[in-house]
């Protein structure tokens, strides 16, 4: 039976613990992004930042 393969340098050893929990981050947040893209079309017009300029004063 062989040993397990060992990177070649720290580098691999560095990053490759790091590189699914950056995958999942980023995936995360490119999937919120969406989410929240397809709310704010969906509710448009019924969401507060569409319609406080009816409700706000003017202060000079």
């Amino acid at each position: 039976v062989a040993p397990p393969a060992v990177p070649a340098n720290r580098f691999t050893l560095l990053t490759v613990p790091w590189a699914a929990p950056t995958r999942c981050k980023l995936l995360c947040s490119a999937s919120r992004q969406r989410v929240d893209t397809f709310y704010e079309r969906l509710n448009h017009g019924k969401l507060w930042k569409h319609i406080k300029h009816k409700y706000e004063t003017q202060e000079k």
